[in-house]
């Protein structure tokens, strides 16, 4: 900007090979730069990152802190029948999760018919229902 009525425009910059690109990125001799960013700017982002994980760090440790003085050490806090599984804890109920299952045998007719009359008595009573709850609103 020498002369205020000369305008400058833009020239590009020359063009360089892929390798050579990679290089000035890693490291740009020019302007002192290390993937694309100077010292200082990697010393404020390493400090930003130390303060805020530190910070973390203690956070963590102080609620881990406050959760140990709750625990009692020596004897359980719920026993008997005020815990969750009570006074019996042998007692319980099994699940009988055989009956979920449906077994197919690929060419055996009636393997899959017995599922495919099922669903269809199974979608009938649903239809059924449904028009019960039409008619009461009608």
């Amino acid at each position: 900007m020498a002369d205020k009525g000369k305008e400058e425009f833009y020239t590009r910059p020359p063009k360089v090979g892929g390798w050579q690109s990679f290089r000035t990125f890693l490291w740009n001799s020019e302007t002192n730069q290390f993937l694309g960013r100077t010292f200082a700017s990697w010393a404020k982002i390493l400090l930003f990152y130390v303060c805020f994980y530190t910070g973390l760090i203690s956070f963590f440790f102080g609620l881990m802190a406050l959760f140990y003085q709750t625990i009692d050490f020596t004897t359980p806090k719920w026993q008997q029948s005020n815990s969750l599984i009570g006074s019996n804890p042998g007692k319980c109920t099994v699940i009988n999760f055989f009956i979920y299952f449906l077994f197919y045998v690929d060419n055996f007719y009636f393997s899959h018919r017995v599922f495919i009359i099922n669903t269809g008595i199974y979608i009938l009573r649903f239809k059924i229902s449904i028009r019960r709850i039409i008619f009461l609103i009608d």
